[in-house]
């Protein structure tokens, strides 16, 4: 049979109203568009988009297709941001730290658009309209907000990540932090409360971090070896209680060995003030349970001021062991070693901190040379 003089080659076209309505039939069943066209032009593309579907084997029914797309529509940013927060792959600290951005800065200005339909536009106006008189907090928004679309593009909900604001999001430049040499160190302990003196020792010469210093139990001190071995970390839970938690990665998990100079410390430390038992703690609030980091940090923070040491943090402490480690004549996978990091790149930042006294050890090394050469002679 001839075709008919104009007729389509697939798929049919016929006036409804005002405009087009198109409709074609495939394995056995007529299909027709969700929606009337406003333009035959509009109406044969969408033939079109169905033929090519077909072919492709990526075909599903329309009225499937968008029966999903409205079930989509109703998945809101703030609906999405609700699911990923209960995510069971955060863990707590990041799961509160994620959600007050969520709170804040997100949900406010986005949280009711569709995320299927946020798009790039959108985004930019967001970050725009952000308070930029506080720099590092817009940048952490912005990297919540592309961590939490970039786990959308992985559930197969949208298939790009309209975060794309070229220089947000970025991480803080590193902060410059001059080393308290180990008299300042002392001081600084000896500030302390007796019941946290031994944490400031810890964090400076064992390169320990907050976490790690304050889930210390008695079993994780072996005096006779004079080594600590780290294990697990306090962490917050998202109800404020303080628990353990296992470390973000496997070179955390370590045993670090306890300078001499800071053994006797340690040893009465735990004689004096640890809980009872192998799994006593070593620092431990009111309750009993683990203090938390800020309770840490303020001590230190007020302590060091009060004895002219501004502006000073438990993780300089941490900074300060591994400068000197390096200065002593660790090398990178030794100092990886203490401090429990993944990649020689973090190791390497104390080596460079340790460069400023090349001049000292240069001088030493005169010194033999003229020491040598003189009793050559």
């Amino acid at each position: 049979m001839s075709k008919t003089k104009g007729a389509r080659p697939w798929g049919q076209l016929r006036k409804h109203g005002a405009g087009w309505q198109a409709a074609y039939t495939h394995e056995c069943k007529r299909h027709y568009a969700p929606n009337v066209f406003g333009d035959k032009m509009a109406a044969e593309q969408w033939l079109i988009d169905e033929r090519a579907l077909i072919d492709s084997g990526k075909w599903t029914p329309p009225d499937l297709r968008a029966q999903q797309r409205a079930d989509m529509l109703k998945i809101t940013v703030a609906s999405y941001a609700d699911e990923w927060l209960n995510s069971a792959t955060l863990r707590d600290n990041t799961r509160r730290r994620y959600a007050q951005e969520v709170r804040l800065r997100i949900v406010p200005t986005l949280g009711d658009v569709p995320l299927v339909q946020l798009d790039k536009a959108q985004v930019a106006a967001w970050w725009r309209g952000l308070d930029h008189k506080h720099v590092r907090a817009c940048d952490i928004a912005y990297a919540t907000l592309r961590t939490m679309l970039n786990r959308a593009k992985d559930d197969g909900l949208i298939e790009t990540n309209p975060c794309q604001v070229r220089g947000a999001g970025k991480p803080s430049q590193r902060r410059v932090v001059d080393p308290l040499t180990p008299a300042q160190v002392a001081m600084l302990a000896d500030a302390m409360p007796e019941r946290l003196r031994l944490a400031v020792l810890l964090g400076a010469w064992c390169g320990l971090r907050s976490g790690e210093v304050r889930e210390l139990r008695r079993k994780d001190i072996d005096v006779k070896a004079g080594t600590v071995k780290i294990s697990r970390q306090a962490v917050r839970l998202s109800d404020g209680r303080m628990a353990s938690a296992e470390p973000k990665t496997d070179a955390g998990r370590r045993t670090v060995p306890i300078p001499g100079a800071i053994l006797e410390d340690v040893k009465e430390h735990v004689r004096k003030y640890a809980q009872i038992g192998p799994d006593g703690l070593l620092f431990y609030g009111p309750d009993g349970a683990q203090i938390s980091g800020d309770k840490l940090l303020g001590q230190v923070k007020r302590r060091a001021a009060k004895i002219g040491l501004h502006g000073v943090r438990f993780h300089d402490l941490r900074h300060v062991g591994l400068t000197y480690a390096a200065v002593a004549g660790a090398t990178v996978r030794e100092l990886q070693a203490i401090a429990g990091h993944t990649t020689p790149a973090m190791a390497m930042r104390y080596q460079e901190v340790a460069r400023d006294h090349m001049a000292d050890v240069v001088d030493k090394l005169s010194s033999i040379i003229e020491g040598g050469q003189t009793h050559t002679a």
